[in-house]
């Protein structure tokens, strides 16, 4: 991959890596180990997908057991600074506020209250962006959560709100406006909050703007632009819902935006072909995104990670990207052999084996093609490592 030419010694300024946090809680001691792999790796940004899991004045619903204390944040921040590190956190403000709206007290908030059925179904997970109260609610919570967080970043979410436009505050709205002009309003008002209010530097994913585009010409400039792209191999960026490849970052970097790339951990190579991508133009950095993990376990990411936090670094400017793999697999399983180096990378990068939702259908019948194929694959990996 090559170096950025227009970053000190290759080394970008933000180099983050995600834990998914609301799909997936983790214990503080995990919290703070993972820090320690990290910045062994060169991240300078723990970026924590959070939605509802933090407990606060405004937001008492959740158990215990079931979110964090505003000192348990406080201990991961602490901790943080200890090894140099921000803390980042990811309260979705629109969409993705599945841990907001199953409460029964924030019920009333979602588009779909009531029982209407939305793009795809009736789950509620997107907020109403009409409602009065969504904006207090947002107000107050993003205020408290922001004052436990010391970093001038704080990223809002904004993807995948599909359901704009369906209750009856919002559908009489398109009378008069698009669900762009609807999308564009809640967005500058959140803005308004984090940007004005609380002097925090906004950042949201890109995503819905390949459904509405025009929305761009719309928004402050300092709102970074968080992009990510899972393809394996990434020439240039495909949009996201279907939309062809083109040059998006030239175009960022033309309008005046800054942005982070944001490959994901299940594939060496997305990481390896976004990041060259990405660092032949003008990104403020990269974001390894982690998420939800039902079919993987976290630590089968660490490969990745390694090899990615050492990329963006610097601190391995002049080494192939192969190599830089190779020592990646080698560092974080102990697996030395050439061989075994190879079938790991192998592993890392096929894993998109789907399986079938029920696990009744595993008990009869032949083997599919694909399980078949599987089965002899892994077999010869077990008896090499």
């Amino acid at each position: 991959m090559k170096k950025a030419i227009f970053h000190d010694k290759g080394i970008l300024k933000f180099r983050g890596v995600q834990l998914d946090l609301g799909r997936q809680m983790e214990s503080l001691d995990y919290i703070r180990s993972f820090m320690d792999f990290a910045g062994c790796y060169g991240y300078n940004c723990l970026v924590l997908y959070l939605e509802g899991r933090i407990r606060t004045k405004s937001f008492p619903y959740k158990s215990k057991e079931s979110s964090y204390s505003p000192d348990d944040i406080k201990n991961i921040v602490e901790y943080a600074g200890k090894k140099s590190m921000e803390v980042v956190p990811v309260v979705p403000m629109f969409g993705h506020a599945d841990l907001f709206l199953d409460c029964p007290e924030l019920a009333h908030l979602a588009e779909l209250r009531g029982g209407i059925t939305g793009r795809f179904s009736t789950y509620n997970h997107v907020f109403c962006p009409s409602l009065k109260e969504t904006h207090e609610f947002l107000d107050h919570y993003i205020t408290e959560v922001s004052a436990l967080f010391p970093s001038e970043y704080f990223h809002a979410g904004f993807d995948e709100a599909w359901d704009i436009g369906y209750c009856d505050l919002c559908k009489k709205r398109l009378e008069t406006e698009t669900q762009s002009d609807i999308f564009t309003k809640h967005l500058l008002d959140c803005h308004a909050i984090l940007s004005e209010k609380l002097k925090k530097k906004m950042i949201i994913w890109d995503d819905l703007f390949d459904i509405y585009p025009r929305a761009l010409d719309q928004l402050p400039k300092d709102i970074i632009m968080c992009s990510w792209h899972y393809d394996k191999l990434v020439g240039r960026p495909a949009g996201h819902c279907g939309g062809p490849q083109t040059d998006k970052f030239a175009h960022y970097d033309k309008l005046g935006f800054s942005y982070l790339f944001a490959p994901a951990a299940f594939s060496i190579r997305n990481v390896e072909s976004l990041s060259a991508y990405a660092l032949n133009r003008r990104p403020l950095g990269g974001l390894l995104t982690i998420w939800e993990l039902t079919r993987d376990f976290l630590f089968s990411d660490y490969p990745t990670i390694a090899y990615a936090g050492a990329a963006w670094s610097g601190n391995s400017a002049n080494i192939p990207d192969a190599e830089l793999q190779d020592n990646a697999v080698r560092e974080t399983t102990g697996c030395g052999k050439k061989e075994q180096i190879s079938l790991i990378k192998t592993i890392l990068n096929s894993r998109d084996i789907m399986f079938l939702d029920k696990q009744q259908a595993y008990l009869r019948g032949p083997l599919s093609n694909e399980e078949y194929e599987r089965k002899y694959f892994i077999d010869v990996a077990k008896a090499s490592l």
